[in-house]
C-alpha cells in the first residue's frame, strides 16, 4: 500500500515537473515594431474589420510581420488564410461587444471564439508605449497556434481595437 502511494507520487510529481500542465503567462507583453501589427499605437486595427484591414490582418499573419517576406510578397504561413478566416469573419461582423467575447468571469472566450482561443484571457498586458496604464486592461488571448497574441481594447463595452503582436521566445539565447 505504502509502496503504491510513494509510486503514485512520484509519478505525478514527473507529470507535473515534465510540462503537462501548462500555465498561462501573468502578462502578455507587447513585442518591438517587427513583430506587431502595428508600428505605432495610432496604427492600432479599428474593429470591426474593414475589407481593407481585413487583408493588412492577413497580410501580417502570412508573412509574420517580417519586413523582407512583405517587400518581395512571400508568404511564410500559407495556411493563415484557412486558419483565420472564420475568426476574421466574426471580428468583421457588427456584433462586437465584450460579452460576445469573454464568456465569463474567468475570461474563457465565447463559443463562437473558443476554436482560435481555448485558453482563458491574460487581462495584464505591458506595452512601454502606454505613458500610464490604461484605465481599463485589455484581453489578451493567445492563438491555438501558440504563434501570436490577439490584444483586444474595448470601451463602454464594446471591443474597439486589436493588436496582434508574435509570442515571445520562451528560452532565451546567451
Amino acid at each position: 500500500m505504502k509502496k503504491n502511494l510513494v509510486m503514485a507520487a512520484g509519478i505525478g510529481w514527473i507529470l507535473l515537473t515534465a510540462g503537462c500542465c501548462s500555465i498561462q503567462p501573468p502578462a502578455v507583453s507587447v513585442r518591438e515594431a517587427i513583430h506587431r501589427s502595428e508600428l505605432a499605437r495610432t496604427n492600432r486595427i479599428a474593429l470591426p474589420l474593414t475589407a481593407e484591414s481585413r487583408e493588412f490582418v492577413l497580410q501580417f499573419l502570412r508573412s509574420g510581420r517580417n519586413p523582407a517576406l512583405e517587400r518581395d510578397g512571400t508568404i511564410s504561413d500559407p495556411e493563415a488564410d484557412q486558419d483565420y478566416a472564420g475568426l476574421l469573419n466574426l471580428l468583421g461582423s457588427g456584433n462586437l461587444a465584450v460579452t460576445n467575447l469573454v464568456a465569463d468571469q474567468k475570461f474563457n472566450a465565447t463559443a463562437a471564439f473558443k476554436p482560435w482561443f481555448p485558453k482563458p484571457a491574460v487581462r495584464q498586458v505591458l506595452d512601454a508605449r502606454e505613458e500610464y496604464p490604461l484605465p481599463v486592461q485589455p484581453y489578451a488571448f493567445l492563438d491555438t497556434q501558440g504563434k501570436h497574441w490577439w490584444v483586444f481594447y474595448h470601451r463602454q463595452k464594446r471591443l474597439t481595437h486589436v493588436l496582434i503582436t508574435r509570442t515571445s521566445p520562451t528560452t532565451l539565447e546567451r
